[in-house]
This record gives structure tokens, sequence and C-alpha cells, in this order.
């Protein structure tokens, strides 16, 4: 009996951190958006969060660029917002690199080729990679067919510690 009091006891306070970490969070939103618009910068929020007034690219815009910008693009709505710091908790390492994966496969077809890999990273932001894509496919590509589903897309990550 003494087990099940505890378990509630354990729920409850977990279901009360998550309340807590939810307000905490729409009290951030609120300082980044003091007219109340409903809407804030993708440069604010980095600002806020790095502390850096440099320009931003690479996987931080990349991440927000996956997150956030559906109703206006380089803005976070509220709930675009949340979601993004959801993505940024540790807990939620899976469903980042399933987010992650679904911005490279750029057809929706459940995998990434070399091309798309070579286009997000270059044409969408501007960066030139230092890695090899040819070895990166031939480490992570277990079943030889040159695409990389999920599970493969999660073993190139790993690899490179990426994300």
């Amino acid at each position: 009996m003494a087990q099940a009091g505890d378990a509630l006891q354990s729920q409850r306070s977990e279901k009360e951190v998550l309340a807590e970490m939810k307000l905490e969070r729409d009290q951030v939103f609120k300082e980044l958006d003091p007219n109340s618009k409903g809407i804030i910068s993708f440069e604010d929020v980095y600002k806020s969060l790095y502390k850096n007034n440099e320009d931003f690219k690479g996987p931080t815009m990349f991440m927000f660029k996956s997150v956030g910008g559906r109703k206006q693009e380089g803005h976070f709505t509220r709930d675009e917002f949340l979601n993004f710091l959801k993505f940024t908790q540790p807990e939620f390492k899976g469903d980042r690199q399933r987010l992650i994966f679904r911005a490279f496969d750029l057809g929706k077809r459940g995998f990434v080729t070399k091309d798309n890999l070579r286009q997000v990273f270059t044409e969408e932001y501007g960066l030139e990679p230092k890695f090899d894509f040819e070895y990166i496919f031939e480490e992570a590509d277990d079943d030889g067919d040159d695409k990389l589903n999920f599970q493969e897309f999660q073993k190139f990550m790993k690899s490179y510690e990426m994300f």
C-alpha cells in the first residue's frame, strides 16, 4: 500500500514539475513579446538564448526553421516557440532527431540521399560541410541502397555528434 501512495506522490510531483516548466516557457515568450503581438523573431530568440549579437546560421537556424516560421517566416508563434523549447530538452532527443530527419528528407519519402544532405547544408543554410558524403554513406548506409532511413540517419548524427 505504501508503494502505491509513493507512486501517486511521485506522479503528482511530475505533473507539478511539467506545469511549472510550461509556466516558465510561457513567461519567456511574454518577455520576448512585450507588445503582445503573439509572434517573436528568430533573431530575438537567438539573442535571448545565447546572449550573443552575432549573426546566426547553421544548426541553430536549422532547428528554428524546422519548428518555427509557419505563420510568418523568421518568426515563432507562441506554440512554435514552446515546441522549440521542448525539443531542446534532453529527454526529447529522439523527437528532435526525427524532426531533423524530416527536414533533410526533402522528398518526404522516408529517406535522405547524398543530394538531400548537400542541398540542405549548402543551399538552405549556406554551410560548406567539412565531411565527405561518400564516407558518411559508406559508414551509415547499412543496406547499401544509397539512402539513409531514419535509423541510419541517427547513426550518421551520432558518429558526427550532430544535434
